[in-house]
């Protein structure tokens, strides 16, 4: 059986918040996690319409936008995959 990867897209402005979060998926043992980043809301959007990723790890400030209208434009475009 192959070895899966989550693929996880950290959507956030905040690139430190970027660091924080690597860091602590790093240290999760066996871990089968690849954890992909963007600060851009347009970015983000077009790489759930991408639908390369498992899970979306949004935060609510998004400079103009934030991240519950980014969660509702892609739900509503049709997006099935889990967003917290």
């Amino acid at each position: 059986m192959p070895d899966t990867k989550t693929r996880v897209l950290l959507i956030d402005d905040d690139e430190d918040d970027f660091i924080i979060t690597r860091d602590t998926i790093e240290e999760i043992p066996g871990r089968n996690y690849v954890l992909d980043w963007t600060a851009s809301f347009s970015e983000a959007m077009g790489l759930i319409k991408e639908e390369m990723h498992d899970v979306y790890l949004v935060d609510y400030r998004l400079g103009a936008h934030d991240g519950l209208e980014l969660i509702s434009q892609a739900v509503e475009g049709g997006s099935m995959a889990p967003f917290i």
